[in-house]
């Protein structure tokens, strides 16, 4: 029977406008500097500022919209969205949608979480619902994706057992996964049976990948081939779509080895992420999936790079259509057929899921827990710190500190695709890992499932 207040998928959107997802970027995990989960409205809402960014500014303009009378205009829609948006929409009037939400007004901002160009903000309505807002721009300000659904967060109870935990993971996608593990011998053990989804069965991970690509970086510096601070240099060749920062770097732009690795891990930086790995090369990260303990490596050989699933995925349909079918060789030759130039991908275009047709990086969750303790084994290793270090930039969740003396995180994300990872070590001495994914033909909803999740990092902070 399920507990009140349990959601059990998400809302089908208000209104759906165009939905820019961060594609295999990992850019929507929270604390990554773009959207996480924020926090559930109060009763008696006051409003938040919206920040001088281009997102929180292009937010701020469809709340005055919608605030207005009536439009936007025809005009103004065309200025203020992308021709992708605009062509998503059809023949609808971009005004007539903004009527039926204006209708559930007034919309009051509660709640602000996003980067430069990409937000999610709560809001109360005057029908007394609280809903999202998902909003992404280009670095002009042009909306390319807005989406309100329900806030499926507000009022849930939170899990309070580990079949509770699966129960409502279970809910969210028509795929998921569960490993909540401690660390024994370098081993991963259960916490509990109910802990165990599904784990030891190869699922996408989004930019979860990049513990592999950390991994052959470690092993280049241990080998002496790479150093932390050598410097590498931004092509357009290796320039692919955001997360990140790297991707707006000037061409000839140099970044240290240290700061690639450490931007691809704390803000899931694609461009940084295909930097390191077209330097150490594609066989030296598939072996770091070895080296890591992947027991199935067949979701992460061959290996490609986000630029090569980028295009692989939204831009050459052809070579698409012969991808799953195709053996390790003959998928080497379709990414060496690939067109140069992204295929001409914008971040607009990669919306539809591509993970049931094997495009991406896939692990099962044992894989994953495997692929932590492995990295922090290498980074006890004299001269490889800066992994441990990379690690834990960013924490992923809030977690108490008076638990936890060590928390390395990696999520990932793409269009139906959700993951997150930690590994964590208890002020007891205690090493523990968490993993969980989620894969759905649609839009995965992403502050329920870190929800989900942070239920589960309170059962282990509670030992139980």
């Amino acid at each position: 029977m399920a507990r009140a207040g349990r959601v059990t998928r998400a809302a089908a959107p208000v209104a759906l406008l165009a939905l820019v997802s961060a594609g295999c970027t990992g850019g929507s995990e929270p604390g990554s500097g773009a959207t996480g989960a924020p926090s559930p409205p109060a009763a008696s809402p006051s409003a938040v500022a919206l920040p001088g960014t281009p997102v929180g500014e292009a937010a701020g303009w469809v709340l005055d919209q919608l605030a207005a009378g009536g439009g936007p205009t025809p005009e103004e829609a065309r200025q203020r969205f992308s021709p992708g948006f605009l062509d998503q929409l059809g023949a609808t009037p971009v005004a007539e949608v903004f009527d039926g939400l204006r209708a559930l007004g007034p919309w009051t901002p509660t709640a602000f979480d996003g980067s430069d160009t990409e937000a999610l903000v709560s809001l109360a309505t005057g029908s007394g619902t609280a809903y999202r807002m998902q909003v992404v721009v280009d670095a002009d300000g042009v909306i390319g994706g807005l989406l309100f659904t329900e806030d499926t967060v507000a009022g849930r109870e939170a899990a309070t057992s580990w079949s509770e935990v699966a129960d409502d993971l279970a809910g969210l996608a028509e795929e998921t996964h569960l490993l909540a593990a401690r660390v024994e011998d370098g081993a991963c053990v259960p916490v509990d049976p109910a802990a165990v989804v599904a784990a030891d069965e190869p699922a996408p991970l989004g930019s979860v990948f990049k513990l592999y690509v950390l991994g052959a970086v470690a092993a280049a510096v241990e080998d002496g081939s790479l150093a932390w601070d050598d410097e590498l240099v931004v092509t357009d060749d290796v320039r692919s779509l955001p997360s990140g920062e790297l991707q707006d770097a000037p061409e000839g732009a140099a970044v240290s080895v240290r700061e690639a690795a450490g931007g691809m891990i704390a803000i899931s930086d694609n461009t940084a992420a295909d930097l390191l790995a077209t330097t150490v090369g594609r066989p030296a990260v598939e072996a770091a999936v070895t080296a890591l303990g992947a027991q199935d490596a067949s979701g992460l050989v061959p290996f490609p790079t986000t630029r090569e699933v980028f295009t692989l995925g939204w831009g050459a349909p052809e070579l698409l259509e012969r991808w799953p079918d195709a053996d390790v060789a003959e998928r080497r030759e379709l990414l060496a057929e690939l067109p140069p130039d992204l295929g001409g991908v914008e971040a607009a275009d990669v919306t539809t899921p591509v993970w049931q047709r094997d495009v991406g990086w896939r692990a099962s969750a044992e894989d994953v827990c495997r692929a932590h303790v492995g990295l922090q084994e290498l980074a006890a290793q004299p001269g490889l710190e800066p992994v441990r270090e990379v690690l834990a930039e960013n924490p992923g969740l809030p977690l108490d500190e008076d638990v936890w003396d060590y928390a390395a995180f990696k999520g990932g994300s793409a269009p139906g695709v959700l993951a997150a990872s930690w590994y964590l070590e208890r002020a007891d001495g205690e090493q523990l890992v968490l993993v969980a994914q989620a894969a759905d033909g649609g839009a995965v909803d992403q502050p329920l499932f870190f929800a989900v999740v942070q239920d589960a990092l309170g059962l282990l902070a509670e030992g139980v």
